[in-house]
Parts: C-alpha cells; structure tokens; sequence
C-alpha cells in the first residue's frame, strides 16, 4: 500500500515522524491546507499562510490517499508543479501531501523538506473527487478553477 509503508522520516525540527503513516493520516490532530508556489519545473515553494481543513474533508482526502485503487502504476514526465499542500499535524510531527492537478501527481514527503522519497504517485482515476475537496477546503483559491 503507497502510504502505509513503515518509514521513519524525520520533520524539520528532526524529529521521527511516525512508521505508519496510514495511522497518521487517519488519526491527525490538525489538517490545513496551504498554496503552493511553483517554476513548473519541480521547483516549488509551500506560502506560509494557512487555511484550516474541516474533519470531514480531511477524512475524506484520508482515505483517498490512503486506498492504493486511487493511483496509477506509473509517474508521469511532466514536471512536478504542485498548487496545494495538506499538512496533516500530530503532536510536533507533520507531513506535507503536495497536489499537482497539472500533471495529476501527489508527493507526500516530511513537512518543510523537499524529499519527495516518502511517495509520489498518479492520480488520474480520482483527480475529479480530489479537485472537488481541494475547492471545498479552499473556496478562496482562484488558481483551482481552472483545472479539471
């Protein structure tokens, strides 16, 4: 299963993040969703500004990234150019789901570092339901009506 994967990562403060990150997911004390700055070329910045997400669309996105049917076998060759960050927060633990509705990719990787090594996976089947949530948690976000 992509994110359940027993894995010791380490935050920006390095300390270990939890080994599932199944469990972290499902069971967060915060989630908040971020814009994403990007070159279009797998350069990209999270911006400090916060948006809360509900329970029910954080559980929602939960278990959409955590059922291994929503991705695809492959990675795409477009370069990697995220919109939105999920920050799920436990304790002083987090870790960043960066979303691409460009090339309909994910990247999960330990809060404030770029290591994409944790999982980046296609998401081609759910991108609708991912896009609708994304809106839902950020109905301010002018850069997502664009997508599809």
């Amino acid at each position: 299963m992509f994110l359940s994967l027993s894995l010791t990562l380490l935050t920006t403060t390095a300390l270990p993040l939890e080994k599932d990150i199944g469990t972290f997911l499902r069971k967060p004390d915060k989630v908040e969703s971020f814009e994403v700055e990007s070159d279009g070329f797998s350069k990209f910045a999270i911006l400090p500004k916060s948006q809360p997400v509900s329970a029910p669309v954080a559980s929602e996105l939960a278990k959409i990234f955590l059922d291994p049917a929503t991705f695809d076998d492959y990675i795409k060759g477009c370069g990697f150019s995220p919109a939105v960050a999920f920050r799920f927060t436990k304790g002083d633990k987090a870790i960043d789901v960066l979303v691409s509705f460009q090339c309909r990719e994910l990247q999960i990787q330990p809060a404030g570092s770029n290591d994409w090594r944790v999982g980046k996976k296609s998401f081609d089947r759910l991108a609708p339901r991912i896009l609708a949530l994304t809106k839902t948690a950020r109905p301010d976000d002018v850069r997502l009506k664009d997508f599809k």
